[in-house]
Parts: C-alpha cells; sequence; structure tokens
C-alpha cells in the first residue's frame, strides 16, 4: 500500500511538472485554472505525505520508548 501510495505521488508531481512546462512553452492550449488545480492537487498529495510520514514516526518513536 505504501509502495502504492508513493507512486501516486510521483505521478501527481510529474502531471503537475508537465502542466507548468506544457502552459509556459505554450505549445499545449492549456489553460491556466487546469496548471493551478493540477499544482493544487499536488501540493495536497505531498502534505499528506508528509502527515502519514509524520504519524508514522510518531508511532515508531512511542514504540521505542515502551519499557519492556
Amino acid at each position: 500500500a505504501l509502495g502504492t501510495a508513493i507512486q501516486s505521488l510521483k505521478t501527481t508531481h510529474a502531471e503537475a511538472a508537465h502542466a507548468m512546462q506544457d502552459y509556459s512553452s505554450g505549445r499545449k492550449d492549456i489553460d491556466i485554472t487546469q496548471v493551478m488545480l493540477t499544482l493544487e492537487k499536488s501540493q495536497v498529495a505531498t502534505d499528506l505525505a508528509i502527515q502519514v510520514r509524520n504519524k508514522f514516526v510518531e508511532g515508531f518513536n512511542e514504540l521505542i520508548r515502551i519499557q519492556i
């Protein structure tokens, strides 16, 4: 599941990068709102991944602190 989530994040970032390139180069007729939506989707996905990582690290640290 984690591998799939990471691959999805990479895909989202690649889509955002391509949308920015297409808009800035003028090669494709792409609307600025579509570019902004793609960038925002990428940002939200990144924020979610960071929060999941933080929760994982927090849980791992909690396990380390448990005394046996």
